[in-house]
């Protein structure tokens, strides 16, 4: 019933346009930006390891670009207890990609004590040009930092000239056949989703909304976005299409401290995967 939420870059307009650059349409032109921003003095990513999860966004948008589009097969492999991933040349280099950045120090210095919300103040103060976030962070931007609304951009992150953005599941209603008031919720499941309710719901919310038909207003750098979902260069983060009970614990966080090699994080990735399938008894694991 909520917005969709959509994964990429959300930079700071005054930023790019104090250094002149534009938006980097394949990977050489973001490193290229992350390189002219930092001979600049700025900070060209703020990323918030001391939470974990944001570093997820990056690998989200990395595997729809990597896998989803361009090796859904793999999504089957995954699935069937088949997959290698100590030898898979995707995942391999979707961590490569993500060690690159850290590796060229485009990253804020304290990204290992940075939390969620250093993280919207830097981007929002002008402490760093771009985050790689989800379009949930849009309005708690725009509620903490009301002045920044004009200067909220965003794009996908850029693998070649023609990616495909990384979006969540939004949250649902559900309704239990043995509810005991079955027949009253389905006559609240009759109004919220009447037409006039949702364009309402949609115009406060100005997310994309998770109904068809449904025009709204639609925050800045979301907006930026609509297209590509409307004409679907868009993929689910993959945690979400893969059979329930399966994990894929990648430790993301050890690429930006720089703790752990690629081949030792795989091997991790393997071992729990391999293990959560046969925990969750599936075939084939």
């Amino acid at each position: 019933a909520a917005a969709v939420n959509v994964a990429g870059v959300i930079y700071n307009k005054q930023i790019f346009a104090d250094n002149n650059l534009q938006i980097p349409t394949t990977w050489d032109e973001f490193l290229a930006v992350c390189e002219q921003l930092k001979t600049a003095g700025a900070t060209p990513i703020y990323e918030a390891l001391k939470d974990g999860w944001p570093t997820l966004l990056y690998h989200y948008s990395l595997i729809a670009n990597l896998v989803q589009k361009d090796k859904p097969e793999l999504i089957d492999l995954i699935n069937s207890g088949k997959m290698d991933f100590t030898t898979n040349a995707e995942f391999r280099k979707s961590l490569e990609l993500l060690k690159e950045v850290v590796d060229k120090g485009y990253y804020n210095k304290d990204a290992a004590s940075a939390n969620y919300d250093a993280q919207l103040a830097a981007l929002a103060t002008g402490k760093t040009a771009m985050i790689i976030q989800a379009d949930w962070a849009i309005p708690t931007l725009l509620e903490k930092f009301p002045e920044f609304k004009s200067n909220i951009g965003m794009f996908p992150l850029p693998l070649s000239g023609d990616p495909v953005i990384a979006f969540s599941d939004p949250w649902g209603l559900y309704l239990t056949k043995n509810s005991k008031n079955l027949e009253a919720s389905k006559g609240f499941f009759e109004y919220f989703t009447s037409d006039e309710n949702l364009n309402a719901y949609y115009g406060q919310l100005k997310g994309m909304p998770s109904y068809t038909g449904i025009q709204t207003e639609l925050n800045p750098g979301t907006s930026d976005l609509a297209g590509m979902m409307a004409s679907g260069k868009a993929k689910p983060f993959y945690p979400g299409v893969l059979t329930p009970g399966i994990n894929i614990s990648v430790d993301l966080g050890a690429v930006g401290l720089k703790s752990k090699t690629i081949e030792t994080i795989l091997d991790e990735t393997q071992k729990s995967y391999l293990k959560s399938g046969k925990d969750a008894k599936i075939a084939g694991f």
